[in-house]
């Protein structure tokens, strides 16, 4: 029973030590609540991080620790915005919801413990009592430690349905001399105990500190989230919930690393960039960038007069402001004007600016360093990846326009999504695209498409090459075969670094570091296509994500911050040429390929995954789904409509 239980463990002297190590370390924490007060900006987490350590693969473990644990993912998550941002994270509180309160902050690069000197004190009075002190209080993205843990506890004891899943796999002989129902009603005891416990002691805590309204950041599903709901419920306290009434996993499906997901990071993040514009009421100290020592960068992108969006080196702006030095006014008049208008809309909304190719490709060559991370997350420096290496821009080849799939549903789409995208244009129906997707093709068409003699191809120039119309390298068909399985699509840019090859994909959404492995899988056939076209021998592929580099949108009447734009980033991955992540992509194409050929066939598996498809697909692919479930009324499947509207193999 529980009594029993804290009978047995009140007779440990190792458990008791702890408990009055931790009862000593929460009155010193109690005497000092005015250094929490003083902090502009206090965010409640969650005391839980997936494991750093656990492989690529698969579904990673949970970690309930302290946040400076080597392998605690989230904090290391934290310290890589923060070292993006700095200014941002100044002066911020972070307190896990645990049975442990162990606040933390950032400076000097790293994350500390709020008051190292109170828990140095609570070390130096439990000296030679038998008792063990506490371990590291800081932690930096350079750290390799394996420090004894400041505090472990279980995140079953919060959560009944989780704890009875754990009970039932249990090999205990009390566990299993009982039925599921005296199961659930002894651990339902236990795991009310225990949220009442923690409900009651960061209520308390909350009203010491005087704070009526908390900003949280957890999953709406987190056990941090369901302690502090109780709290608001009973003690009208209001909760701002970073991403909004859903939590921070608001938009992100299938998500396996919960709270360290970059999409939920990026919210984390965008939440902190727009409080420190509230609080300090300086912008353009959050959209400069510090430079680096030693970083070299020689074109500087200024912003074009004329479209404020388009960024034009300032090494080819005349001082008597020439028209055709900035931009083709001709080239851009002829463009939707419409399509332009969102754009320029979102260039202001998320403060970024659309730069050429020839300036993105300059940028990654001409000595300023980039992150680079290899499949197990290990951290690499672009400018050592890449020394030494001949630059060439990749030869131009032919391929024929035949497939079973496109690499662009390799991402989080399903099936139905995925037939859509292969066959929309030959619907005998008209769709308007959404304001998202018009976007995304205009800021294509900006990056990757010309018309007509345009004035920066002479960028290449120095970078050694020659100079080059954007037709012959960028937007250009690519076919990668597996197993006869043909995935055809159009890569945005690559170029060669000796025989590596680096992909550029342009994407509309938030940089993050880590690509989602949907997007990897694409650009890795783009890469494995033009390895099999030019029969080329990599060692290593570069898959280069060019995002929207602000994470979040700025409320402070972007109108009058527009031309200023934060610089472009990069999420690169590099993937070397014998890496499993090869073999796990060709897995990915025989799955979704005996997906889709299902599809085709089975009316019944259409509509069950259209049922699980719709609620997150766009506006647009929502409009053409359910014309295809209209036809299914009229024909028995798929193949029977395409046959019909005249479609053979694409």
């Amino acid at each position: 029973s529980l009594l029993e239980k804290a009978k047995e463990a009140s007779e440990d002297r190792r458990v008791l030590g702890n408990f009055e190590k931790y009862i000593l370390y929460h009155n010193y924490l109690k005497a000092n609540l005015e250094s929490i007060r003083g902090y502009p900006t206090v965010i409640f987490t969650t005391g839980v991080s997936v494991n750093l350590t656990d492989p690529l693969a698969g579904i990673p473990r949970k970690l309930a620790t302290d946040p400076f644990a080597d392998s605690f993912a989230l904090t290391k998550r934290f310290l890589e915005k923060y070292h993006e941002n700095p200014k941002a994270y100044e002066n911020i509180l972070i307190i896990p919801i645990a049975p442990v309160i162990w606040p933390y902050t950032f400076y000097e690069g790293r994350l500390h413990h709020f008051r190292k000197d109170i828990v140095r004190e609570v070390s130096y009075e439990i000296t030679g009592k038998d008792k063990l002190g506490f371990g590291a209080l800081e932690k930096g993205l350079d750290t390799r430690t394996s420090h004894r843990a400041n505090f472990e506890f279980v995140e079953e004891a919060f959560d009944l349905e989780r704890r009875i899943y754990q009970s039932g796999r249990s090999t205990s002989n009390h566990v299993e001399s009982l039925d599921v129902d005296e199961i659930r009603t002894k651990i339902g005891y236990e795991v009310f105990f225990n949220l009442l416990l923690m409900e009651n002691a960061f209520g308390n805590f909350l009203e010491l500190l005087r704070l009526q309204e908390v900003n949280l950041f957890a999953m709406q599903s987190s056990y941090a989230t369901k302690i502090m709901e109780r709290i608001s419920r009973l003690r009208r306290i209001t909760i701002n919930k970073i991403g909004g009434k859903e939590g921070c996993m608001r938009n992100i499906s299938r998500g396996i690393s919960g709270e360290s997901e970059p999409s939920a990071i990026n919210l984390f993040n965008g939440f902190l960039l727009t409080n420190y514009i509230n609080r300090t009421q300086n912008p353009i100290n959050v959209v400069s960038r510090l430079k680096p020592k030693g970083e070299t960068r020689t074109l500087e992108p200024l912003s074009c007069p004329f479209y404020p969006f388009f960024l034009c080196p300032a090494q080819f702006q005349r001082k008597s402001r020439n028209i055709d030095d900035c931009c083709s006014h001709e080239y851009f008049s002829s463009l939707d004007q419409g399509a332009l208008s969102i754009i320029r809309e979102d260039t202001r909304r998320f403060h970024f600016g659309i730069e050429g190719i020839e300036t993105i490709i300059h940028e990654l060559m001409s000595g300023r360093d980039f992150d680079v991370f290899d499949p197990d997350y290990v951290h690499k420096s672009w400018v050592h990846e890449t020394q030494g290496k001949q630059l060439r821009l990749t030869p131009k080849f032919d391929v024929p326009e035949e497939k079973d799939m496109r690499p662009s549903g390799f991402g989080r789409k399903g099936p139905v999504a995925r037939f859509i995208g292969i066959y929309k244009d030959n619907f005998p129906i008209q769709v308007g695209k959404s304001r998202e997707a018009i976007s995304g093709v205009m800021l294509h068409e900006i990056m990757f498409k010309q018309k007509g003699p345009y004035k920066h191809n002479k960028i290449l120039e120095l970078l050694g090459l020659s100079e080059t119309e954007r037709q012959a390298y960028c937007e250009r068909p690519i076919l990668y075969a597996y197993d006869g399985i043909k995935v055809m699509g159009h890569f945005d840019s690559s170029f060669l670094l000796d025989e590596d090859i680096v992909i550029l994909d342009a994407k509309r959404s938030r940089k993050t570091p880590y690509p989602s492995f949907g997007h990897r899988y694409q650009l890795l056939s783009y890469a494995l296509g033009i390895k099999s076209c030019l029969n080329l021998n990599p060692s290593n592929y570069y898959l280069t994500l060019i995002n929207r580099p602000f994470e979040e949108e700025l409320k402070e009447n972007p109108a009058e911050l527009e031309g200023l734009h934060k610089p472009q980033e990069f999420s690169i991955i590099k993937i070397p040429s014998d890496s499993s992540f090869i073999e796990s992509l060709n897995s990915r194409i025989e799955e979704q390929f005996e997906e889709d050929q299902r599809l085709l066939q089975d009316r019944a598996y259409f509509f069950r995954s259209l049922e699980e498809e719709l609620p997150i697909m766009f506006e647009d692919e929502q409009q053409y789904a359910l014309f295809l479930a209209e036809q299914l009324k009229l024909h028995g499947s798929l193949n029977e409509f395409l046959k019909n509207i005249g479609v053979g193999k694409l």
